[in-house]
């Protein structure tokens, strides 16, 4: 095994960087660095997965609000844990294009591509 998806993050909870019983900042309490340091201490790589089919509401609203901060929301976690980000976005009729675009432009505003694969959030 070489890499661990972690799923499911609520776009919306992640837009709002929501703080309750169920998450911190927006991520799932079990989504911390003590979970991803234990897969990267034994060199698996870590993604965290936004969304999945029973978010697909959410992340339709995320994107229709602030794609632009949903973005740079997921850079912040995805730099702060050290982990790569996977959209799961499952949109089959009317999906938000331009919104995507949008998350995914203001993500790579604070993570470029990486081609050399170095830094795991990028």
């Amino acid at each position: 095994m070489n890499l661990v998806v972690l799923s499911f993050v609520n776009p919306l909870k992640l837009l709002n960087k929501t703080n309750d019983t169920q998450t911190i900042n927006g991520a799932p309490v079990g989504m911390n660095q003590q979970v991803v340091s234990y897969f990267t201490s034994h060199n698996v790589r870590v993604m965290l997965s936004i969304g999945g089919i029973t978010f697909v509401s959410d992340w339709n609203t995320a994107l229709s609000t602030n794609p632009t901060q949903l973005g740079l929301n997921a850079a912040a976690l995805a730099k702060s844990l050290g982990v790569g980000i996977e959209i799961d976005y499952e949109e089959s009729t009317t999906p938000n294009l331009n919104g995507l675009q949008a998350f995914i432009n203001a993500y790579r505003s604070q993570l470029p591509y990486d081609a050399t694969g170095a830094n795991a959030a990028a």
